[in-house]
């Protein structure tokens, strides 16, 4: 008798645990509904017509990083590059106008002139050609060896509100998030419509 009080005590012990835990689970709110929430806190305290605001969907909850293509460094040789491939073709576009020149020149003299001219400008496009391709290398290797850093989360909301003439908007708003997704930390409109 007392072993089957002792089991029944156990079981329903083991029952109340269970549903305690379930609770607590269930309880626990989502980082995509802190993030909503957040965001609705901030409508309501700078939207300057809270009353039209009118929530349409909400994107998912996307991660953040900082990766190489945002870095200075990225910025640099992307700029590097383009500026080589339009001296490259500009330097193209000169050797083969004095190819031209060369093809049409009346004199033995203009005809060495145009020669020298135009290997001139097909060296300085090889050049050009290869320091594009030094860094696009640069470029690919540090892209490789970069570690993207975890800034945090990122979540896009579509809404209609009444811009300040009154009239109403469809709009869609960025918002960033800190890693717990527990501050706003910007929110970024992205494109408005007129309705």
């Amino acid at each position: 008798m007392i072993n089957a009080a002792m089991a029944m005590k156990k079981t329903v012990t083991t029952l109340f645990l269970f549903i305690l835990f379930t609770v607590c689970i269930s309880c626990t709110v989502s980082p995509e509904d802190r993030a909503k929430k957040l965001i609705r806190e901030d409508f309501k305290a700078y939207a300057h017509d809270y009353e039209s605001y009118k929530p349409e969907s909400f994107g998912p909850l996307d991660s953040l990083f900082y990766q190489f293509k945002n870095s200075d460094d990225a910025e640099y040789l992307r700029e590097e590059i383009d500026n080589a491939i339009l001296q490259h073709k500009e330097y193209t576009r000169q050797a083969n106008e004095y190819d031209e020149k060369v093809k049409r020149s009346f004199s033995w003299y203009e005809e060495v002139i145009y020669i020298d001219a135009r290997e001139q400008a097909a060296e300085l496009a090889l050049e050009m050609y290869e320091r594009i391709s030094y860094y696009e290398k640069k470029y690919d290797s540090l892209d490789k060896a970069f570690k993207p850093v975890f800034l945090g989360w990122t979540m896009d909301h579509f809404f209609t509100i009444n811009d300040r003439q009154g009239k109403s908007v469809h709009a869609k708003k960025r918002f960033y998030f800190d890693k717990g997704v527990d501050t706003l930390l910007l929110g970024k409109y992205m494109e408005i419509t007129k309705s």
